[in-house]
């Protein structure tokens, strides 16, 4: 399997409470990340930290779901689709999908997310997956 086809522990691998600092290098992201509780995801820059959303276009959402008390930011983030449709976005929030009594996170509780900070965040045009 190719680093395009995983997803990078780094960032796959949060846990509650934690600070993670990204070197400035490429990461890859091949689902939804949902932030525990308390997680901090600190690049080392726009442009130098790279989290690039890989995998099948339709094969679901990726990016990245807040959680309470979460921090995002000091990267690049490139998305995998050239249109709105499985909701592929750098940065999302808990709650229920309007169009479907489905939540986000899938088999969450739809409550939504509070004291979470997201800034310094470049989205660059997306890739076809390759």
């Amino acid at each position: 399997m190719s680093p395009a086809e995983t997803c990078s522990p780094e960032i796959c691998e949060l846990r509650p409470h934690t600070t993670v600092r990204l070197e400035a290098k490429i990461y890859y992201q091949n689902t939804s990340i949902v932030l525990p509780e308390g997680a901090r995801l600190i690049g080392a820059g726009i442009n130098r930290t790279i989290i690039i959303a890989c995998g099948a276009p339709s094969s679901g959402r990726r990016g990245f779901i807040l959680g309470n008390h979460s921090y995002l930011g000091h990267y690049t983030w490139q998305g995998l689709q050239a249109q709105r449709g499985d909701f592929d976005a750098a940065v999302g929030t808990p709650g229920c999908l309007h169009s479907s009594p489905s939540c986000i996170p899938p088999g969450g509780d739809c409550t939504g997310v509070m004291n979470a900070t997201v800034e310094h965040i470049h989205v660059r045009p997306y890739s076809n997956g390759a």
